[in-house]
């Protein structure tokens, strides 16, 4: 092999040592970046639940319970699939569960839905669902705190008809209607904890004669801050989520 065939061949095999070590180091640090992609988990939700698709098979709905957990948790998604509803009776009658957590995503409670549940003590409305159907959550005699988010605009009638037990309401800002009876025989009802003003409240449309204890419960409005003036009709969240009265 003469100088020149010598020199070109030290060249190309510089080359290839080099085109070698940038694919390996390409390669590293792609693993790497793999490594570091986090782990998407399959959402949380209570074992037991039915689902059933939509007709569009885009989203789907709770049609259903046959599990034995107390608290039931229901999801944004299931398989990947939007959970927007839970179905007329879907838990009517079970008397096993404690309490509800019903997610944002979740846009209508049918009617009947939790009816008859006499064990559920707390029941706890996301903020993405916009009507409670009639008679939803009626006869939960155990219930003693209703959590009902900010994007519930109706409540219809006789939805929490019953709820013997229930003390305290927390409810949302963009409540506009509420049908005749959906708090009827709420004897124990005291205090009403609204997300809204003392102008949006009168603007709710409800028949008094019909939900008595709702009228006679004492209103409290929502200010973060405690006002300068009349502190004790406002309320806020303590540190544990609970509603707390400014003193």
């Amino acid at each position: 092999m003469n100088k020149e065939k010598t020199i070109v061949f030290k060249r190309l095999r510089k080359i290839c040592a080099v085109i070698l070590s940038l694919t390996c180091a390409f390669t590293l640090i792609s693993c790497a970046e793999k490594d570091d992609e986090p782990i998407v988990e399959p959402e949380y939700y209570t074992e037991g639940l039915v689902f059933n698709e939509a007709d569009d098979l885009k989203t789907c709905q709770v049609s259903g319970y046959v599990g034995t957990d107390e608290e039931v948790v229901i999801p944004n998604e299931y398989r990947f699939t939007p959970v927007d509803a839970i179905r007329e009776s879907a838990f009517e009658g079970n008397d096993r569960i404690v309490s509800v957590k019903i997610p944002d995503n979740v846009l209508e409670i049918g009617e009947f839905a939790f009816y008859g549940c006499l064990s559920l003590k707390i029941i706890d409305v996301g903020n993405g669902v916009e009507k409670i159907g009639d008679s939803a959550f009626k006869n939960c005699n155990s219930a003693t705190l209703i959590k009902i988010g900010d994007g519930v605009t109706t409540i219809e009638e006789d939805a929490f008809g019953s709820c013997s037990a229930v003390t305290r309401i927390i409810l949302g800002k963009s409540v506009v209607s509420i049908g005749d009876f959906a708090f009827d025989r709420c004897s124990s009802l005291t205090a009403v904890f609204y997300f809204g003003d003392e102008q949006s409240k009168e603007k709710i449309s409800y028949e008094t004669y019909f939900n008595t204890p709702l009228d006679k419960a004492s209103w409290y409005y929502y200010s973060e801050t405690r006002p300068q003036e009349n502190a004790g009709a406002y309320w806020y969240y303590d540190e544990e989520k609970s509603p707390v009265i400014w003193a």
